[in-house]
């Protein structure tokens, strides 16, 4: 209660930004699992939560993008071997 009456710094703006660009990636990711595969739902995953922060460096992001889907795939679908298809067009 002491808070209310303390005088400080004020709170900056809400950051917007990120709160929809994180959101629109989940969505994203859980609509493309469905359509297009582990593969391309994951590269778009990151792709699009990286570029909820102050900066983006496309090399950086590049290279984040292909460890990630890499060790990813070797988790779930070689480790834990989950039945996710990697690509649209496997069966």
């Amino acid at each position: 209660l002491r808070s209310l009456w303390l005088v400080g710094e004020d709170v900056g703006p809400f950051a917007w930004r990120p709160l929809i660009l994180l959101s629109a990636a989940m969505l994203g990711y859980g609509f493309l699992m469905n359509f297009a595969g582990f593969v391309p739902a994951l590269a778009a995953l990151i792709l699009c939560a990286s570029l909820a922060g102050s900066e983006f460096k496309a090399r950086e992001v590049a290279i984040l993008t292909m460890v990630l889907i890499a060790g990813s795939w070797a988790l779930f679908i070689y480790a834990l071997e989950l039945p996710f298809r990697l690509f649209w067009w496997e069966f």
